[in-house]
């Protein structure tokens, strides 16, 4: 019996969803020492998790935006885990730093019209 997939637009997705999702992409991304492209993430998760995610997407630029940031919010981070190396902290929560910085870094920018400088 095969199972077959059942196809979700990503622009459908609740905003937790969509954060979920983020997340999941960039993971995969980070397992990849990001040398793959968009382009192959994007048929990945569709042939893989039948989840449609259109380049222009939203998503796709906030991955895009976090990836060439990594370094800059990594340095911005690095400060709060003092007692921690950096690099020994799990996968999954440098990301979630890295992706909650980010957000807070936007939405403050956003409030006082100010630019992410790093």
């Amino acid at each position: 019996m095969e199972l077959s997939l059942i196809n979700i637009n990503a622009s459908f997705l609740t905003n937790a969803e969509r954060r979920s999702l983020v997340l999941h992409l960039l993971y995969t991304l980070e397992s990849h020492e990001y040398l793959i492209s968009i382009d192959s993430l994007i048929e990945s998760y569709r042939d893989g998790y039948g989840i449609l995610i259109d380049k222009e997407d939203l998503i796709i630029q906030n991955i895009t935006e976090i990836m060439f940031k990594r370094k800059d919010l990594d340095k911005e981070i690095i400060p709060f885990v003092e007692n921690w190396a950096f690099d020994r902290i799990s996968v999954i929560v440098r990301l979630i730093l890295r992706y909650s910085l980010w957000e807070i870094i936007l939405i403050c920018d956003r409030k006082i019209g100010g630019g992410f400088s790093t």
